[in-house]
């Protein structure tokens, strides 16, 4: 499926490169034969609220720094008392405004460009790209969009993700650079570690790399392996499994 998406937006996939847990590579091991593993390098970071103690009378993770805890609990609690925005977690596709899958994909765009990284979402079909996974993870029953709008309707913060088997995974996050002093970004993520306790889930994975806000918030950080898929020499095993 990978595959075939990129070649329908003009890439040639000639190479499959995924990092996973040192577990998973034993998937990839049993499924085909002809497949790299090394150290990637890497590591995921998580928040599992079953490994931690509880901040006293607030239901937020013992997790981070004390200051960066505090203060991203006071501007929580500023915000909510002056009713500045409400956060939303989206039970069904259709509920999703196109404006926020717009708002991901300009901020993605603008964060690749400050950093000076290849910019992705210049390739062909990467909006639409957007859509379809949204769409798709949905149908599939394991969609997870969040967003926090402003009293006025502003977008200051959206998130595209999947949560499946007890764990919420973190993938697209996306802030407004306008409304930064007021930690759209944090706001984000603590607030979704709230409804995803209500909601039953055990764990946020915020995936792998080694940004900041991840080792504030983690208490879970497990090294990654790398395992590589040569495309065509696998092609009829890919297909026959």
């Amino acid at each position: 499926a990978v595959v075939d998406n990129l070649n329908g937006m003009g890439i040639e996939c000639k190479t499959l490169l995924y990092r996973v847990r040192p577990a998973q590579a034993v998937f990839f091991q049993n499924l085909i034969t002809d497949c790299n593993v090394k150290p990637a390098g890497v590591s995921r970071y998580g928040v599992d609220w079953q490994k931690s103690q509880f901040m006293q009378g607030t239901g937020i993770l013992d997790v981070g720094g004390h200051k960066f805890r505090t203060d991203t609990l006071r501007q929580r609690r500023h915000l909510t008392d002056c009713s500045k925005y409400k956060f939303i977690w989206y039970n069904q596709a259709s509920e999703i405004p196109d404006k926020l899958i717009a708002f991901i994909h300009i901020t993605t765009k603008e964060r690749y460009l400050r950093k000076g990284a290849p910019d992705l979402t210049a390739r062909p079909g990467y909006k639409e790209f957007l859509y379809h996974m949204v769409e798709a993870s949905y149908k599939g029953g394991v969609g997870f969009v969040v967003a926090i709008i402003s009293s006025d309707g502003t977008l200051l913060a959206a998130h595209i993700g999947l949560a499946m088997h007890g764990v919420v995974y973190w993938y697209l996050p996306a802030f407004n650079l306008d409304f930064r002093q007021h930690s759209p970004g944090r706001l984000l993520l603590l607030e979704t570690i709230l409804q995803a306790q209500q909601r039953g889930y055990s764990v946020l994975d915020l995936t792998w790399g080694d940004d900041m806000y991840k080792l504030d918030w983690s208490n879970v950080v497990e090294p990654l392996v790398q395992v590589t898929l040569s495309v065509a020499q696998n092609q009829d095993e890919f297909a026959g499994k």
